[in-house]
């Protein structure tokens, strides 16, 4: 075998450890140090890549090119523009984020030999190891970092299951395609098939039925190269049989199965809306939690509330069709479609590395359909979509030799690992001021990374917290002026203005709140909140039954509105305030109190004293 280029090795490191890495000493813990090697390794892979005399793909290349020379158009003119290049600081899925994606596809095509592949499969055995290990950890309540949870799905290294199931698409079928290679070493092959059925666990365990999907998908793919084998021994066929039946229907994935997708085509719903209302340009990269308040309605509000920031449409060509227009759709169904015709080509090749390479790019793009891109799957897809298209294609392709480019992309490297060894600082920072209340520690965060609106939260809730109302305030004014119009900035105004006992000013903040994003139940709980303090009860009453309509399972409104009524001595409507409230949480604490309230005789006017 021939030397593996030195770009196949940085393949390699974004495939591990980009699923491997974590902080447990941060407070984003699986955030990041995953972005910090999955930028490095991919820009430093495509630098060494133009180093190397590794011969690119020429279509590919123009059409990766097409795809960033509009995803940069569409951020110029993006609803918040900071966001669309850089990326929110949660999801990271910004102009940078696609340019990465691009980077590691071109590191992924010094894949090109046996001996380039066989490093790539063992890294992603690696990978799926070191998940199936974390995930049976986890499992068994043992995991490295304790998450508050309220599900019993796993996210494993990644603290997602939706992520995880992404990942285990990718995985499992590169170790499959491992443990089918007769050039491999016994013990390889034995930990490829421990390490494969593992991803089949952590699939089940993660409970995403858009991984299920995808995970089929390939499996339906690989089914040809493995019917000979399973011929020979129907003994062994039978038995993983019945063992994926078992895992699927005793994990989280059977209990998913079952349930209901009118939440997904909700989602799908709501985004198309958005998508007809700008569709050439789109919201840019990141927008779509900017224009989602302007198109969802009370029923999906009603039905799947708004306790977290809808910011991703649930679906690969619809996300991208939010944040890119049109042409966003038409860039994710041609790749879809073009890798998914070279993949099938490669599916049927002798290699079977290269063959489970091939199934795992499949799946992922089939799971895509019911999910979103992620960079933290995405990187990996690519370089090893880079991988196959080298391999399995001798198409029209350009030297890579380029001295300008390898010294430009090595730079971009070395910006991107300053720039992500300082938000692993920060992220520290950040969990030492959400574990002691230390204002200072958020605001050494936000010094470290001034271009984060998370940060600049982050502080104002500290202070929040600890009764600091102007510093909260001044943490919020940061927040805006980095992102004005995201929503959790928003709603984080709202909370400081409602508890500032400025009336005045609180109700032109909260009025313009609403009016922004009319179908929240809190904005409209906390403008009932200050019209009530500014003696306007009618208003109130109007404000607290609106989020009662839109929050059917919230007591908080009725507790609300309970109150109001035992003010005015409307005993009956106080009463059914309370019952409600009761009905929906028979042991929150305001209920007593306000039973005692409404016992209490009248005073001479017939308002309760």
């Amino acid at each position: 075998m021939r030397p593996r280029p030195n770009a196949a090795y940085f393949a390699a490191v974004l495939l591990a450890g980009g699923a491997l890495v974590f902080d447990p000493g941060g407070w984003q813990v699986f955030g990041p140090v995953k972005w910090l090697v999955i930028t490095v390794g991919a820009l430093g892979g495509a630098a060494a890549a133009l180093s190397d005399d590794v011969e690119l793909h020429r279509p590919s290349l123009i059409g990766w090119a097409m795809v960033v020379a509009w995803a940069a158009v569409t951020s110029v003119v993006a609803e918040d523009p900071l966001s669309a290049w850089l990326g929110t600081p949660d999801r990271r899925f910004g102009f940078v984020a696609l340019s990465t994606l691009a980077a590691a596809f071109v590191t992924g095509q010094a894949v090109r030999d046996r001996a380039a592949a066989v490093l790539l499969g063992r890294a992603a055995v690696v990978a799926l190891g070191g998940m199936a290990v974390y995930g049976v950890a986890e499992a068994l309540g043992a995991a490295p970092v304790a998450l508050t949870t309220t599900t019993s799905r796993i996210g494993s290294t990644f603290g997602s299951p939706a992520y995880l199931g992404a990942a285990a698409c990718l995985f499992v079928p590169v170790a499959v395609g491992t443990a089918a290679d007769p050039g491999q070493p016994r013990a390889w092959r034995a930990l490829a098939i421990v390490a494969g059925a593992g991803g089949v666990g952590l699939l089940a365990g993660s409970g995403t039925r858009a991984a299920a999907v995808g995970l089929g998908v390939a499996g339906v793919l690989l089914l040809p190269r493995w019917l000979p084998f399973l011929r020979r021994r129907p003994v062994m066929g039978v038995a993983a049989a019945v063992a994926l039946a078992a895992a699927v229907s005793f994990s989280p994935l059977g209990e998913r199965v079952a349930e209901p997708v009118g939440g997904r085509v909700a989602e799908w719903r709501i985004a198309s809306r958005a998508l007809a209302a700008d569709p050439v340009t789109g919201a840019g990269l990141e927008g779509y939690r900017i224009v989602f308040p302007a198109h969802v309605d009370v029923g999906y509000v009603r039905d799947y509330g708004r306790a977290t920031i809808t910011d991703r449409a649930h679906s690969g060509p619809l996300d991208l069709g939010v944040t890119l227009g049109i042409p966003g759709v038409v860039a994710w169904v041609a790749a879809a479609a073009w890798l998914a015709l070279r993949c099938s080509r490669a599916i049927a090749s002798r290699d079977p590395v290269l063959s489970g390479m091939a199934a795992g790019v499949v799946a992922v793009l089939a799971q895509e359909l019911f999910l979103f891109p992620t960079l933290e799957v995405s990187a990996g897809m690519w370089a090893v979509a880079g991988a196959v298209i080298a391999s399995a294609s001798p198409q029209p392709s350009v030297p890579a030799r380029s001295k300008s480019a390898a010294a430009a992309a090595a730079g971009l490297a070395v910006v991107a690992a300053v720039a992500g060894l300082l938000d692993v600082v920060a992220d520290h920072r950040a969990a030492e001021a959400v574990e002691r209340g230390d204002l200072a520690a958020a605001d050494d965060a936000l010094v470290l990374r001034p271009d984060s609106f998370r940060y600049a939260l982050l502080a104002a809730d500290v202070a929040f917290r600890r009764g600091d109302l102007a510093g909260a305030l001044r943490g919020v004014e940061k927040a805006a002026a980095l992102s004005p119009r995201d929503p959790a900035v928003r709603i984080a105004r709202a909370r400081v203005v409602a508890a500032s006992g400025d009336t005045a000013s609180a109700l032109g903040v909260l009025e313009g709140a609403v009016e922004a994003d009319p179908n929240h139940p809190e904005l409209r709980i906390l403008l009932g909140d200050v019209q009530a303090q500014a003696g306007r009860p009618g208003e109130a009453e109007r404000s607290w039954l609106a989020a009662a309509h839109l929050a059917p399972s919230d007591p908080t409104p009725h507790l609300r509105l309970a109150a109001l009524y035992i003010a005015a001595g409307e005993v009956e409507l106080a009463r059914e305030s309370l019952e409600t409230a009761r009905r929906l949480d028979p042991d929150h604490a305001a209920i007593a109190d306000l039973e005692d309230a409404l016992r209490q005789p009248a005073g001479d006017d017939g308002r309760k004293k």
